[in-house]
C-alpha cells in the first residue's frame, strides 16, 4: 500500500509532505564532530549558504562547554565570536576567545586571544593564545 504524501491530516490543513518540511527544519544535520575539537581551521561537510543557521558547539582548554547559534543572513564572509568567560580561585576572572571567519564550507581561524584579570594583584594579562577548540557544527535547513 502506498500513501499520498498529498493527504491532509485530520484536524489540520497540513499535508503529510508539508509536515514533514517541517520536521526536517527543526533537526539537525550534523556539519562537522571531533569529540577532541580542534582549535585550528574547519572544513564542514556542506555549503553554511544550505542552512537557515549553524550551531557551533565548542569547549575551551579548561574544559567549560558553550555553543552559539549563527543565522546565516549574511552568506559569505560571516566573523563570528566564540567565548568562554569563567572565574578561577578568588579574584581571577578568565575571558578565552576566537574570532572565525565562515564562508562555503570553510571555518576558518580570524584571530584568537586570552586574557585574564588578577584582582588581587591588580594585573591584567593579554595575550594571543588559541584556547578555543571547535567539537561540533549542527546545520538546521531553510
Amino acid at each position: 500500500m502506498k500513501i499520498n504524501s498529498d493527504l491532509i491530516i485530520e484536524g489540520t490543513s497540513k499535508s503529510l509532505k508539508e509536515l514533514q518540511e517541517q520536521v526536517d527544519k527543526l533537526t539537525p544535520v550534523n556539519l562537522y564532530y571531533n569529540y577532541d575539537g580542534t582549535t585550528g581551521n574547519v572544513t564542514l561537510n556542506d555549503d553554511v549558504n544550505n542552512y537557515n543557521y549553524i550551531e557551533i558547539f565548542f569547549r575551551n582548554n579548561d574544559n567549560y562547554y558553550n555553543s552559539t547559534r549563527i543565522y546565516m543572513d549574511k552568506p559569505t564572509d560571516q566573523r563570528v565570536y566564540l567565548g568562554a568567560h569563567h572565574a578561577w580561585g578568588s579574584g581571577s576572572v578568565f575571558t578565552k576567545m576566537k574570532i572565525i571567519q565562515i564562508s562555503g564550507n570553510k571555518m576558518n581561524v580570524f584571530n584568537s586571544y586570552y586574557s585574564q584579570l588578577e584582582l588581587r594583584n591588580n594585573t591584567v594579562i593579554l595575550t594571543q593564545s588559541n584556547n578555543i577548540y571547535i567539537t561540533r557544527v549542527d546545520g538546521y535547513k531553510k
